[in-house]
């Protein structure tokens, strides 16, 4: 299969092609999501970044904009039943979130993208509320390795 063929089959709706997976790894659901959680794997998150807590920090900041912003995206898209726009924000939010040592949380933005990828909505809502709670719960992580506190 050339590159473009690839590209077109992996942007069409039609249904998964042999060799393409269509369903991620097991993804925790909202009802498996204890409050809190830890999900940053912290010591090996302040070992990719080389103990450097100045980096961790603006990653973090970083981490809570994008997300906020595909998140938004992602319901968005949900409600109107844009598949392609599903898996286009899940996957944004996977890509950030694999920066993080956090994934169980890559597993569930995938789970999402998947869904979006094969144009099965149905019933992704609750995986879609878990991964809001995850990011909301990794937020909370990374203010408390950053030091900084929340009310």
């Amino acid at each position: 299969m050339g590159l473009f063929s690839t590209v077109a089959a992996l942007f069409s709706k039609k249904p998964a092609q042999e060799g393409v997976p269509t369903q991620p790894a097991a993804a925790p659901t909202l009802a498996e999501v204890p409050t809190p959680r830890a999900w940053i794997d912290e010591p090996g998150l302040l070992e990719m970044v080389g103990g450097d807590t100045g980096l961790l920090g603006e990653m973090g900041k970083l981490f809570v904009t994008e997300n906020g912003r595909r998140l938004d995206e992602l319901k968005a898209a949900l409600v109107e039943g844009d598949a392609l726009a599903v898996r286009e924000a899940a996957h944004g939010i996977k890509s950030g979130l694999t920066n993080f040592c956090a994934p169980d949380a890559v597993a569930l933005a995938q789970k999402v993208e998947y869904a979006g990828r094969n144009n099965a909505l149905a019933g992704i809502a609750g995986d879609v509320d878990a991964l809001v709670e995850c990011i909301a719960q990794m937020t909370q992580q990374l203010q408390h390795m950053n030091g900084e506190h929340t009310p």
